[in-house]
């Protein structure tokens, strides 16, 4: 390393990954983790069908940082979810937490 790291210390950083989401029944569970330094405040979770149209929301209060290099990690279960090949995952979808990385807010899951 030549310098130093860009990365401003105490900040959440918010995201999931297809591995961590799974159709079970009618719901979809997905499990949401701040990989940050930080407590997230709160922050909500949408799912999108493939048309792009809104199908749950899920509020959730918090995420606590991670002091000690281990992500913190919320399940969330959406109920009553239609059934489609293709969903959309968006964390912060109101853009209210400031985050280290915010490209990794939105996630793809195909069935």
């Amino acid at each position: 390393q030549t310098g130093r790291d860009p990365v401003k210390p105490g900040l959440p950083d918010l995201t999931t990954h297809p591995h961590y989401i799974r159709k079970d029944g009618n719901s979809l569970i997905v499990t949401v983790y701040n990989i940050g330094n930080a407590p997230s405040g709160p922050f909500s979770v949408k799912i999108l069908s493939p048309e792009g149209h809104d199908l749950a929301t899920a509020c959730v209060e918090s995420l606590p940082g991670s002091q000690d290099f281990v992500p913190k990690k919320r399940k969330i279960i959406f109920p009553a979810i239609p059934k489609y090949k293709h969903y959309t995952i968006v964390i912060d979808s109101d853009n209210t937490v400031t985050e280290i990385f915010k490209e990794n807010n939105t996630v793809d899951y195909d069935m």
